[in-house]
């Protein structure tokens, strides 16, 4: 079996997510690494060092292993005990070392605050606000700071070493306080921009849901003209469809295999065009799988329309990937001589896919063309 790659997991960790990360690495159970990093520590605490070179040395990742099911989370409560375990340990770690290393408490100290500050400035704040990435890196900040300090007068006597802290947190919070307005303005100016390219790419799923529903039947509905039954039907039809867009009104599967299913049977009632439909495997409905259907179905629109049958839909469900192949055996086109006010190919399909951060081919077969599509699993 494939290795998964090392990353920091975001779910499953209790600090940083170097244990997770590794134990998911090797496939091996967590508490194993866990252990070792702890055993490790006493051994003039070399396990606390390489804990936190590791943090900065693999990077952090959403995505969990497919044989992994879904893990405990742990809350800001269960993070901070841990963390607090964790410098627990290394003091412990520290004072056993004693013995051969000459050690004093401004060391032990310096080397705690470090360790925390460490944590809170490089910890991933994944889907937190600005402000509270802001909020935790400042205060990683302020304690590295406090650490270097401590470590810098560790030899004096207490009150020495309390006056010099007093005195550094004071000269960052003024520096801090000098750059806040900018930093605020900057984060505004980011916020700003993350709304702006959200109502893009909302305004441009709309557009393409529109192109490939209401466009694809008013243009049936024009060549139809001369039968009113069938113009009739398509009025039907387009009218649930857009009402259960626009509402909410179907019920939402989790069976992405089956939703592909009754796609391809929408097409076949719309155009009178029979579709072979073919499916290995199958997989749950996430936050790709909208943008897969509405991509698929454009491309099956398309085939259906300007190709010659058979039509094929073929959809295979990968561990990480999820891939249609949409094929007909008409003329074919190539896609340099598509005219630019046409946006069913260009942004229905290839820009839709690009957007979620999959890829879009279109190929020419001979005879036909296919159109192959691929989607991530799981998290954008």
């Amino acid at each position: 079996m494939e290795r998964y790659p090392l990353r920091r997991p975001e779910s499953g960790r209790l600090i940083l997510g170097v244990c997770q990360g590794i134990a998911d690495h090797l496939a091996v159970n967590v508490w194993i690494v866990r252990g070792i990093f702890v055993a490790l520590t006493f051994v003039q605490f070399v396990g606390a060092f390489v804990y936190v070179w590791l943090s900065f040395a693999i990077p952090a990742s959403p995505d969990v292993p497919d044989r992994v099911e879904k893990r405990f989370s742990p809350g800001t409560r269960t993070r901070l005990l841990a963390l607090a375990v964790l410098v627990l340990v290394t003091a412990l770690g520290l004072w056993a070392s004693n013995q051969v290393i000459s050690i004093n408490i401004g060391i032990l100290l310096a080397i705690s605050c470090v360790v925390i500050g460490a944590g809170l400035a490089w910890t991933s704040a994944g889907g937190k606000s600005m402000k509270v990435q802001i909020i935790r890196i400042s205060s990683g900040i302020a304690l590295l700071v406090i650490g270097v300090l401590i470590f810098a007068v560790r030899d004096e006597d207490p009150n020495t070493m309390l006056l010099s802290v007093i005195i550094g947190l004071t000269v960052l919070a003024i520096a801090l306080g000098g750059m806040w307005p900018a930093a605020s303005r900057m984060v505004k100016e980011l916020d700003r921009a993350r709304e702006e390219r959200a109502a893009e790419t909302a305004r441009a799923d709309i557009a393409a849901h529109l192109h490939d529903s209401v466009l694809q039947t008013l243009t049936l509905i024009r060549n139809s003209a001369s039968d009113p039954a069938t113009v009739t039907r398509l009025a039907r039809v387009q009218e649930r469809q857009l009402r259960s867009w626009l509402y909410g009104g179907e019920a939402e599967q989790t069976s992405l295999s089956e939703s592909l299913r009754t796609m391809v049977g929408e097409v076949e009632d719309l155009y009178g065009v029979e579709v072979e439909y073919i499916a290995v495997g199958d997989a749950e409905a996430d936050e790709h799988s909208a943008a897969l259907l509405a991509a698929g179905k454009e491309a099956l629109v398309n085939a259906v329309r300007h190709g010659t049958p058979p039509v094929t839909f073929y959809a295979e469900f990968g561990k990480n990937r999820t891939e249609l192949f949409i094929r007909d055996h008409g003329t074919g086109f190539e896609i340099d001589d598509i005219p630019e006010d046409r946006h069913g190919v260009k942004d229905s399909i290839l820009g839709r896919v690009r957007r979620h951060g999959g890829t879009a081919t279109i190929k020419r077969r001979d005879p036909g063309i296919e159109v192959q599509i691929s989607l991530p699993r799981g998290a954008s």
